[in-house]
C-alpha cells in the first residue's frame, strides 16, 4: 500500500481535499499503527480494538484507514503526533464507517 500524504500544494488539484492550514490528512500505514493504538485506548479505554485487528483492517482492499497529523508537531512540544483517526470499508455501493477517534 503507498502512502499519500495531502498537502498545501495539492489543494484543489485532482480528487484532493482542501487542508486546513496546521494539520495532514495522511492515509495510515502499519508503522502507525502504535501511535493508533495510544489514542484507540484514550478514546475507548474498555473497548479499544487490538492491534492485530487494526493490522488486518488495515490491509483488507475495500478498507481505507486516515490518520489527522499536525505540521510541524516536532517544532512544537506537547502537541500529539496523531490529532484524529478514521476507517472505512467499501462494499459494493455502501460505506461502512468502521473506526472513528480524535483528541
Amino acid at each position: 500500500m503507498s502512502r499519500r500524504a495531502i498537502d498545501k500544494d495539492n489543494i484543489g488539484s485532482g480528487d484532493n481535499p482542501i487542508q486546513p492550514q496546521g494539520v495532514q490528512l495522511i492515509q495510515m500505514s502499519g508503522e502507525d499503527v502504535t501511535e493508533v493504538m495510544e489514542l484507540e485506548k484514550l478514546c475507548f479505554p474498555e473497548d479499544s480494538w487490538a492491534e492485530e485487528d487494526y493490522i488486518e483492517n488495515l490491509y483488507g482492499l475495500e478498507n481505507f484507514y486516515w490518520l489527522v497529523r499536525p505540521t510541524n508537531s516536532d517544532q512544537q512540544p506537547g502537541i500529539p503526533p496523531i490529532l484524529a483517526s478514521g476507517g472505512y470499508h467499501l462494499e459494493e455501493t455502501n460505506t461502512h464507517i468502521t473506526s472513528t477517534t480524535r483528541r
